[in-house]
C-alpha cells in the first residue's frame, strides 16, 4: 500500500479533491494501481510550520456540496467523497458532542444506504485513531464522544 501524507494548515475540499485526483493519476501512470494508494491530509500544528510560509485565511465550503447526489447508490465511493463525509461527521460531532452510528446516518441522510454502517464505523475509527473521538460502549450501545477542539478542520 502506498501512502501519501500532506501536512497543511488549511485546505478547501475542492483543493483536496484536485490534488488527490492528480496524485492518483500520476501514481497510476507510473504503474501503481489506484486501489494501492492512500492519500491522507493531516492538519499541521503551528509548532511545526511548513516551509512554504504562512497560509492565509481560507473559505471553508459546506461539505455537503462536495458530494455528488448519486454517491449514495453507487457500489463504491471515491476517497474525496469519503473525506467529505468524514468532514460532515466532524461538523456533526462538534455540534452534538456525542453521536451513535445510527444518529450519524440519520443526520447525514444515509439511513437507506446499505454501505453506510461499515463506512461510518471506519470513519469513526479514523477519528478515534486521530484522537478526535472516543468510543463508548459496544455493539448496539456504541456511541462516539467528541474530544477534538472546535477549530479542528479536516
Amino acid at each position: 500500500m502506498n501512502m501519501v501524507v500532506i501536512h497543511t494548515r488549511h485546505m478547501r475540499n475542492e483543493q483536496k479533491k484536485r490534488i488527490e485526483e492528480a496524485l492518483i493519476a500520476a501514481l497510476h501512470k507510473e504503474g501503481f494501481p489506484a486501489g494501492q494508494a492512500v492519500l491522507h491530509f493531516e492538519l499541521e500544528s503551528s509548532a511545526h510550520p511548513s516551509e512554504g510560509g504562512p497560509a492565509g485565511a481560507v473559505d471553508h465550503p459546506d461539505p455537503a456540496t462536495q458530494i455528488s447526489p448519486e454517491f449514495k447508490t453507487r457500489a463504491r465511493r471515491t476517497n474525496a467523497e469519503l473525506q467529505a463525509l468524514k468532514t460532515q461527521i466532524v461538523e456533526a460531532m462538534k455540534t452534538h458532542g456525542t453521536l451513535t452510528s445510527f444518529q450519524a446516518r440519520k443526520l447525514l441522510g444515509l439511513t437507506e444506504c446499505n454501505w453506510a454502517p461499515p463506512a461510518l464505523r471506519r470513519l469513526f475509527g479514523e477519528l478515534e485513531d486521530e484522537g478526535l473521538v472516543v468510543q463508548r460502549g459496544v455493539k448496539r450501545n456504541t456511541c462516539y464522544v467528541w474530544q477534538g477542539s472546535d477549530e479542528h478542520d479536516h
